[in-house]
């Protein structure tokens, strides 16, 4: 059995005495409750209870739900989301006749955030200094806290100030000590809300591991410094199988794929064959990928955009080729030959009703037809139709029903039995879908564009 990947020796006396031990994150806390399992069997014990370990955000959300239980004080309003904060700043700052943008709403809104933590008051932002870039950010934060109150919803952090209060009045039972691991820093109005959930903070410290050796190696392309990594980890593993390595890689998420690619290729090279099926590899990345870039989900926005008036033949040719919508591999060689006349056009786009005429074309003279499943034709048309009479401005909720029954009409996600992954991202997807639909109050009425593009950038910012 692999060593554990977090050591148990700072919390274990608390774990046993059944302590609260908050976490920074999810992954500690799964990793701590992994190497307490193996702690357990080591000892010879077959089941057990398991430890009071959380994730802040974890704990926080439990206390919530026991308060909205018992109906104290402010815990009826609703804690306002990241997609409904953005889609507030978003038209906060159109409504200022300033050109919007995802960046600017999304540093809008963390500087509003870090404000909160930070226990500053909107009057404080002059304190910053004096131009008009500050005094119109200072007017935008006004007219965002004046829309919270407006739709009763409150921010987490002063959900969070809720709680601590419940712990001041005895509403909930306060923590004889709370043990906290994982935090480079913990903002002041974070920090108020704990010590009154808690007498006595103990941050937990386990910084005593000292490396054996240091060396410093320098490469002249990012390739070869990928490369050589790998290569290390593969010859530290044929020394001792049992060992565990990390590799700290700053920016792992702009080289998450190069890296990935590397280790597969040195750990798993027969996993990249056609043939191979998908299996679990033998080593984890951290920073996950964007639902938005899955070829799964790439394939719903591409689905989604065929009201477009004109398409790229290659894109059109790619959509073509996607497993993930329709009977695929029935009609692998009638899309194979519309592909082909696309390309043979000799033009860069095409429109969508090229390609009805084509399939329908293609239809007539080979009698297309396998029961009662449509023909990739009557798909075509019955989307055109639906889109054609489904195009007014909507509430997101409506917004939803309406790709729901877009998606439906072109069998997505397909015929082919998912695996795991993407059975992960199809459940992902459709709980994207319902956040999108409880934006009603934040966005109002939208067009389609408007509708797809908040759509699309919540699906780039879910991991």
């Amino acid at each position: 059995m692999l060593p554990p990947l977090f050591r148990l020796e700072s919390i274990k006396q608390a774990c046993l005495d059944n302590q609260l031990v908050l976490t920074a994150n999810q992954r500690l806390r799964s990793k701590i409750l992994q190497a307490w399992g193996q702690f357990q069997l080591q000892q010879g014990v077959s089941h057990w209870q398991s430890p009071r370990v959380l994730s802040l955000e974890q704990w926080f959300q439990s206390q919530w739900q026991a308060l909205k239980a018992r109906a104290y004080g402010y815990t009826s309003m609703p804690i306002i989301s990241d997609q409904q904060s953005m889609a507030l700043w978003q038209g906060i700052i159109r409504d200022s006749e300033v050109a919007t943008s995802e960046a600017l709403a999304r540093q809008a809104a963390n500087a509003y955030t870090m404000m909160e933590k930070w226990n500053l008051e909107i009057s404080h932002i002059r304190d910053f200094g004096a131009d008009t870039g500050i005094d119109l950010y200072q007017q935008w934060a006004l007219d965002y806290k004046s829309r919270l109150n407006d739709l009763s919803m409150v921010t987490p952090t002063a959900a969070y100030k809720i709680v601590g209060q419940a712990f001041s009045d005895s509403t909930l039972p306060q923590e004889d000590s709370i043990h906290l691991l994982g935090f480079d820093d913990i903002p002041p109005a974070i920090q108020q809300q704990l010590q009154q959930a808690s007498p006595q903070l103990l941050m937990v410290d386990d910084s005593g591991f000292q490396p054996r050796s240091l060396q410093r190696l320098r490469f002249d392309t990012e390739q070869q410094e990928i490369a050589a990594i790998c290569q290390w980890a593969a010859t530290l593993l044929e020394q001792n199988t049992q060992l565990r390595i990390g590799i700290i890689v700053p920016n792992l998420g702009q080289n998450r794929e190069a890296i990935e690619q590397a280790l597969t290729e040195q750990f798993e090279a027969k996993s990249l064959l056609a043939s191979s099926a998908r299996y679990t590899l033998p080593f984890n990345i951290s920073a996950g990928i964007p639902l938005g870039q899955t070829p799964l989900i790439e394939s719903v926005f591409q689905l989604l955009t065929l009201h477009r008036q004109y398409w790229s033949v290659d894109a059109l040719c790619q959509l073509l080729f996607s497993p993930f919508w329709a009977a695929y591999s029935q009609e692998w060689e009638q899309r194979c030959t519309l592909a082909t006349q696309l390309q043979n056009k000799g033009v860069f786009e095409v429109s969508l009703s090229d390609l009805r005429y084509l399939a329908q074309q293609q239809q007539g003279e080979e009698q297309y037809r396998d029961g009662d499943r449509p023909s990739l034709f009557e798909r075509l048309s019955q989307l055109y139709d639906y889109q054609l009479h489904n195009k007014r401005p909507a509430l997101p909720s409506i917004w939803m029903e309406r790709i729901l029954r877009q998606l439906d009409i072109l069998a997505w996600p397909g015929e082919r039995r998912p695996d795991s992954h993407e059975y992960q991202q199809t459940v992902l997807w459709y709980q994207l879908l319902e956040q999108f639909a409880n934006l009603d109050a934040c966005t109002g009425v939208i067009e389609q564009s408007q509708a797809l593009t908040i759509l699309h950038s919540m699906a780039r910012h879910q991991p």
